[in-house]
């Protein structure tokens, strides 16, 4: 903001909502498929530490009677690193896939005998090129499988799932526990007298466990999302229902950055359609905050969720409401209250089914499933890379978690504005503060109309006072860029919380009228973003060296920084001979050896003289 432009408007107590602006969808970058001429089939994505990808499920190639577990390992670019199958007695089938601290896979499903009528739960680790290390079965006389697994704090591994061999009902939740080499420490099992089907798990942070999945025992409906939470050795603590009078399935869960949940799957007992995506959020005792469903005229099923870095959520699944074909993947974006931002499907002529999507590391998103049709087969799985928005915000607390004292203090944070196309671009910036209790501070306009040169970021490290009059309680703090403020392209958010004291505290206090909250947002502009004169460029050939070249106008001491898009500073051991430097005036050019660096966008910063440029460099390595 300039001094003589914007006054700062506290909307506490007109309870105006959260500024909620439509963005367009992202680009989609590339799609690839893999399969033979059986069914080829992905259920789960994740991104491994080269940034390539791994992708599970289950195949049926045609010269086999029976499914076998499938790997198949990318790189960045979706292309084929290599595929294995795992083939056992009849079925194997894999329904989740994580990557283990010793940068391995480990995989759950079910397995069954020659028979094909009762199966087991089966738990199967590989080393990094998927080669089989180990795998257990765990099983009654009944069918017994596994949906999710996670490697605990321990070096084991808990596997949720479902059960009919065990447990008081037909079908029940089913938890196991084991060790680092698959032997089982112990199990539960959670139901009631109808069907119970577990579908997600995740280690709490005290020790803990939480099940999410769909139940007929309780709940209002005939199937009811269904939260349980456990104590370290699997003991009940409590469970809560979510749902309405029809049937409504959870297929994936998520622990969210303020300490609450986020469920997700299908209803049919709200929204518009004969079958809806629904996401659920709750507090941290599991009681619920909001529900929003998404969907058309027809059918349209969520089976994955993830929080994204801006404190929003990024649901995927199928639709029949949308789309191209019989059915597309469909990607739904929310904000952090569950509004949704946008909306794609993905697909062909055929039927095309999503099951897992995840915001990667470079920004974007990457989403598996399967297709017919493409591919080569009458199911292929299918992968699909989903770019950036073309501006894109970072904003990164120093450290973590942000704990404010109840005398005030400082928030340190780091936030880069990056331009992902090959155009300049003209962008606002604005701030808005969320408060305890969901009230908004702001928008307040930080920069406007301001412009970006193509394939370009901006890194500026941010001082944010938080004022000792603010209410204790849970923050999050939001930057906004787009066009103010009809368009939001891309924002970036964080929690903080502020303690509390007693003594501060005044059911009297008018806080609408507190000047102190016009600490909340920073008063001070930025400074102008234009190019400076140093004509920084970078490159990384397919050997892994870096060139950065600049011109000095005057001879000078130089310093170069390279960046992660965390803000986080890579420079250490890559370039510490030519970090801190004497150049004479002129063109330079300086080699660094990028083998360290992960595959990725970097930020390499060059300083002199008081200067600062910067430039974005890809690593592919």
């Amino acid at each position: 903001m300039n001094s003589s432009g914007l006054k700062i408007a506290l909307l506490l107590s007109l309870g105006f909502p959260l500024l909620n602006s439509y963005a367009d969808p992202p680009d989609t970058l590339w799609t690839n498929t893999f399969g033979s001429a059986g069914n080829d089939v992905g259920i789960r994505v994740r991104q491994t530490s080269g940034s390539g990808f791994i992708i599970a499920g289950y195949t049926k190639p045609p010269d086999s009677t029976f499914y076998q577990g499938l790997l198949v390992k990318t790189d960045p670019y979706g292309e084929e690193s290599w595929t294995r199958h795992y083939a056992g007695t009849g079925d194997l089938l894999f329904h989740d896939v994580q990557i283990t601290s010793d940068g391995g896979f480990i995989c759950t499903g079910l397995s069954n005998s020659l028979s094909g009528i009762n199966a087991d739960l089966c738990l199967l680790k590989t080393d990094s090129c998927g080669i089989e290390q180990w795998r257990e079965t765990f099983g009654g006389n009944s069918d017994d499988k596994g949906h999710a697994v996670q490697q605990t704090d321990d070096g084991g591994y808990i596997i949720a799932g479902e059960t009919t061999s065990l447990g008081a009902g037909n079908r029940d939740f089913l938890l196991v526990k084991t060790d680092e080499i698959g032997s089982v420490r112990w199990y539960r099992t959670f139901g009631g007298s109808q069907a119970d089907y577990c579908h997600a798990v995740c280690q709490t942070g005290d020790g803990g466990y939480l099940m999410a999945g769909s139940t007929a025992s309780f709940g209002s409906g005939g199937y009811d999302f269904w939260l349980v939470k456990t104590d370290a050795a699997g003991i009940e603590q409590w469970n809560r229902t979510f749902g309405g009078l029809e049937n409504d399935f959870t297929h994936s869960m998520q622990l969210c950055d303020d300490g609450g949940i986020a469920l997700a799957g299908c209803t049919w007992s709200f929204g518009s359609g004969g079958c809806d995506f629904w996401l659920v959020k709750t507090g941290n005792n599991g009681d619920l905050e909001w529900s929003n469903a998404y969907g058309g005229y027809a059918c349209d099923c969520c089976y994955s969720l993830q929080q994204t870095i801006d404190g929003g959520f990024i649901l995927s699944g199928w639709c029949y409401s949308f789309g191209a074909g019989e059915c597309d993947f469909w990607m739904v974006k929310t904000d952090y209250c569950g509004i949704e931002e946008w909306n794609l499907p993905v697909g062909g002529s055929g039927f095309d089914h999503g099951q897992c999507i995840q915001q990667i590391r470079e920004g974007g998103y990457i989403a598996t499933g399967h297709t017919n049709s493409l591919g080569a087969g009458a199911l292929d799985v299918w992968l699909v890379r989903l770019a950036d928005p073309s501006l894109n915000i970072i904003c990164n607390p120093i450290s973590t978690p942000v704990v404010i004292p109840y005398t005030g203090g400082t928030i340190e944070a780091t936030a880069a504005l990056s331009n992902n196309t090959a155009l300049e671009l003209t962008f606002d910036l604005w701030a808005e503060v969320i408060l305890p209790g969901g009230s908004i501070y702001g928008p307040t306009v930080l920069l406007q109309n301001r412009t970006i040169p193509p394939a370009y970021s901006i890194i500026r490290q941010l001082s944010q006072e938080i004022p000792a009059s603010a209410p204790p309680g849970f923050y999050r703090y939001f930057l906004h860029t787009g066009l103010y403020p009809d368009s939001i392209i891309s924002t970036a958010s964080f929690p903080f919380t502020k303690d509390t004291c007693n003594s501060f505290l005044h059911a009297s206090d008018p806080l609408s009228n507190s000047s102190a909250y016009n600490q909340l947002i920073p008063a001070q502009p930025e400074a102008d973003d234009n190019r400076s004169h140093l004509n920084l460029s970078c490159f990384s050939s397919a050997n892994s060296t870096t060139t950065i070249q600049f011109e000095l106008p005057s001879a000078g001491q130089v310093m170069i920084e390279i960046y992660n898009i965390l803000g986080e500073n890579c420079t250490a051991g890559i370039i510490e001979l030519c970090r801190q430097s004497w150049y004479s005036a002129g063109k330079h050019q300086v080699n660094i050896d990028g083998t360290n660096l992960s595959s990725g966008v970097y930020i390499v910063n060059i300083h002199f003289n008081g200067m600062i440029e910067r430039d974005k460099l890809i690593i592919v390595n």
